[in-house]
């Protein structure tokens, strides 16, 4: 599954090493914890913790949007962290990292995080 703790004032979503490959198939468990947690994080700053996950499709880049807008609508923050190459090329060519950051290492997004 997948672990959630708070680290100040972050919320920290780490995805456990069964979510390797976020396809279609693994999404829909995950999809209710990052929504709900978005919807009830406060301070609404929510950070992703992928450096478990090195596949992603379209249907986590959705999920990702729908958690993005929650906290926006409450004036949070969304950042993804601990990214694989792989899946940074795919937010790129998607155009996510112009919406909410996306981070290599996870200490850099929380540091971010924090600062806001």
């Amino acid at each position: 599954m997948s672990n959630v703790t708070k680290q100040r004032d972050v919320t920290v979503i780490r995805l456990e090493p069964v979510y390797d490959s976020l396809d279609d198939q693994r999404i829909g468990e995950l999809r209710s914890l990052l929504l709900e947690q978005a919807e009830k994080a406060e301070p609404p700053k929510l950070l992703i913790d992928m450096q478990a996950t090195e596949f992603i499709g379209s249907s986590f880049i959705e999920v990702l949007f729908r958690a993005w807008k929650r906290l926006a609508d409450r004036g949070g923050h969304l950042a993804v962290g601990g990214v694989s190459p792989f899946c940074q090329a795919v937010f790129q060519a998607a155009r996510v990292d112009q919406v909410f950051p996306i981070y290599g290492r996870r200490d850099e997004a929380l540091e971010r995080l924090e600062a806001l």
